[in-house]
């Protein structure tokens, strides 16, 4: 009898797959609002989070639905406009890669630009645990953005020293300026200069500000029948927003608001720095202190009731959490939370009554309020008794857990808006800007630029009633004569030469000069004149 063993492989047929994606906040697609330089929404403060769906059924009955918490070798991936590919690392500041249960999403904090659009490739793999077989998961998100402006661009041109280049009167060059705006503003652009035959003007030949809006063209470069000059200029406003914004973002405040508002949920109440905005109700029965305690500014109120509040529309079952920095400047001062609307609006659980045991001591006290009866509730901090009360860092937010102090998203915003008009005024675009490509949509302009001479006569001078026959030389002088009167200098504008030779050559030059004796001798011999040649040379 023989015995022995063989080999049973079992094949099985592949997993089957799909994937799909959910957002669980925020919009793939923004739009940017070039008028008021806004995205919408703005992912800095309104992320968007990704979350990658991954389903595996199987002939065999193995598994069946979702295996996103078995998921492994996850890995995300940014592939920009050019097809470059680029690991999403966790310290990559734009965004938040899932962990634990939430290890199949992704949080996004860029805001993307239009002319470069982005794609997240999500990938991840699952082994079955039975027969081992591995399913692999892609899939890819886009991330787009359009923008809209109401305002179109136009290109203003201007000559700030006029057309013409009169030689004899102004400075030795003229400039030519092209300015992009929208609407009164004017738009960050990048400039290029061309001569009439396309050619790029440099910072050459005495010509300055070739990459700039304001070109400055010497006389030298200007021709009396005229020199046309082309101006090319492309918007660069997306640059410039982006350096903008890297300044904005890296404000000290904005850091700081920002890191609280994810990381401690947003603040219903809006204004509650420093009680600012048109959201509160009663605050005009409340004193503005001068302190500050925690960086929040302080209100205090001496008579009972009219607690400060802001209006908020509530549902059955929602669940809300108050908390406040208050003290009390006597022992005789108590203070009730009040959590209810008009009659026939919001109800909510009573809350409990607040004590603040000790005098003039802060305290942060918290109260989680269940709504009963949907509408608009009044969440109040009242206060009763002799004394005043003093308050302030006042949140109120979703669920029952009291987290430290954040921003409402609309202060966000403002206070993001606020930062960008501080900025503007120190952020600029690099001198002599220039993208790496030229922008394929310009704004074009035309300049002509002459130079012209003032109506002038020349006037030559010579020793009157005779020439001594004895003198060696005779001196002669040329003028130039203008409507304004002598011109001075003239020879930083003309060239003049005298005597001219057999040759066709002159052997003289300048505006005073002696002849010698021969030389008239010879022209009184033959009952010629002295000859000169005048010429412009600017």
């Amino acid at each position: 009898m023989k015995q022995g063993t063989t080999n049973i492989k079992i094949v099985y047929k592949p997993l089957n797959t799909s994937v799909s994606t959910t957002f669980l906040s925020g919009n793939p697609k923004q739009t940017f609002d070039s008028d008021s330089d806004t995205f919408q929404p703005d992912r800095r403060i309104d992320p968007l989070t990704i979350k990658v769906n991954c389903l595996v059924s199987d002939t065999y009955g193995f598994v069946d639905g979702s295996v996103n918490a078995s998921l492994t070798d996850i890995s995300w991936k940014i592939l920009d406009s050019n097809g470059v590919s680029t690991d999403i690392l966790s310290t990559n500041k734009n965004y938040k890669i899932g962990t634990g249960a939430e290890k199949d999403q992704l949080r996004v904090f860029q805001n993307v630009d239009e002319l470069a659009p982005i794609t997240i490739v999500f990938t991840a793999s699952y082994l079955e645990p039975k027969s081992k077989r591995i399913a692999k998961f892609q899939e890819s998100i886009n991330l787009s953005t359009i923008t809209s402006s109401a305002t179109p661009l136009q290109l203003d041109t201007d000559m700030p020293m006029g057309g013409a280049l009169y030689v004899t009167k102004d400075t030795d060059r003229l400039l030519a300026r092209g300015r992009l705006f929208r609407g009164k503003d004017e738009v960050p652009a990048s400039y290029y200069w061309y001569d009439s035959a396309g050619n790029e003007l440099t910072d050459t030949n005495g010509i300055t500000g070739s990459k700039t809006k304001m070109i400055s063209i010497p006389s030298t470069q200007i021709s009396k029948s005229g020199s046309v000059v082309k101006l090319e200029v492309g918007d660069a406003s997306d640059y410039y927003n982006s350096l903008l914004d890297d300044a904005v973002m890296n404000d000290v405040q904005v850091v700081e608001w920002k890191g609280l508002f994810q990381s401690e949920g947003e603040n219903l109440y809006k204004g509650t720095k420093d009680f600012s905005g048109n959201d509160w109700k009663y605050i005009e029965f409340w004193n503005r202190e001068t302190e500050i305690y925690n960086g929040f500014s302080v209100i205090s109120r001496n008579g009972d009731w009219l607690g400060v509040y802001q209006p908020i529309n509530v549902k059955v079952g929602d669940v809300y959490t108050f908390s406040a920095y208050i003290k009390k400047d006597a022992p005789t001062v108590e203070y009730l939370l009040f959590a209810a609307g008009d009659e026939g609006q919001g109800l909510a659980e009573t809350p409990s009554l607040v004590l603040n045991t000790e005098v003039n001591r802060w305290e942060r006290i918290t109260s989680v309020i269940r709504i009963t009866q949907e509408g608009v509730i009044k969440i109040r901090l009242e206060k009763y008794g002799v004394g005043s009360m003093f308050v302030c860092g006042i949140k109120l937010e979703k669920g029952n857990t009291a987290t430290n102090w954040s921003p409402a998203l609309e202060d966000m915003n403002n206070l993001i808006a606020q930062k960008k008009i501080e900025y503007k005024s120190t952020v600029k675009l690099p001198d002599n800007y220039r993208p790496a490509t030229k922008p394929s949509k310009v704004y074009k302009g035309d300049f002509l630029l002459i130079k012209r001479y003032p109506s002038y006569t020349e006037e030559v001078l010579v020793t009157q009633g005779g020439i001594d026959a004895s003198a060696t030389s005779v001196q002669v002088e040329m003028i130039i004569n203008t409507n304004e009167g002598v011109l001075q200098n003239p020879e930083n504008y003309f060239s003049v030469k005298w005597y001219k030779q057999s040759n066709g050559t002159y052997k003289y030059s300048g505006f005073k000069v002696n002849i010698a004796m021969e030389d008239i001798i010879a022209l009184q011999s033959t009952g010629a004149e002295l000859d000169y040649e005048l010429t412009e040379i600017k």
